[in-house]
């Protein structure tokens, strides 16, 4: 897939708005907002602005940006292509469907620990939990900075029974 950088102050918007993205969705909407006037042609951008319009239930706005991100999908690359049709999978409550692209998307950011949550998370949702866990773990320590990837792995490991696992994946993610 070809890639075409974003500017550096759209990168820091979308930077600051990742920070907020799960306590702040709000605030994280702005800043993506504000990546998208620096470079309207970002797709991450503007795919993030969704997120943050679901997160605070704002769903025909979220909707409405995904439709027009489709309708443009030929000047995407193929990475980009596939993760809005991922998203549009799993708004559609569509996971199974979703996952062999999850996959695809992984195999070409294997180093994403968000977009490995994303799987993670997808195999839950598709009572695969042990290969769940199996994914999350090789995660290992690219996602030891955030808290991100903690509640899919405590999900797969609950739906396992494996219970004293998922209270120490807790105090320490905790602990960090």
């Amino acid at each position: 897939a070809k890639f075409s950088p974003t500017t550096f102050e759209a990168y820091q918007e979308l930077m600051a708005g990742m920070e907020f993205q799960l306590e702040k969705p709000d605030v994280a909407l702005e800043h993506y907002r504000r990546a998208a006037e620096l470079d309207p042609d970002s797709f991450f951008a503007r795919l993030k602005m969704s997120h943050s319009l679901h997160a605070l239930g704002r769903m025909e706005e979220s909707q409405a940006i995904l439709d027009e991100l489709d309708a443009q999908r030929h000047q995407f690359n193929s990475f980009d292509r596939l993760c809005l049709d991922c998203v549009q999978l799993k708004r559609q409550h569509r996971y199974e469907e979703a996952v062999p692209l999850l996959r695809e998307i992984v195999a070409l950011d294997p180093l994403n620990p968000r977009i490995t949550i994303g799987l993670v998370q997808s195999l839950t949702w598709n009572n695969r939990p042990r290969e769940a866990v199996a994914v999350a773990e090789r995660l290992g320590e690219l996602d030891k900075q955030g808290l991100l990837h903690v509640f899919p792995l405590c999900q797969a490991l609950h739906l396992l029974g494996e219970h004293e696992r998922e209270l120490e994946v807790v105090r320490d993610a905790l602990t960090r």
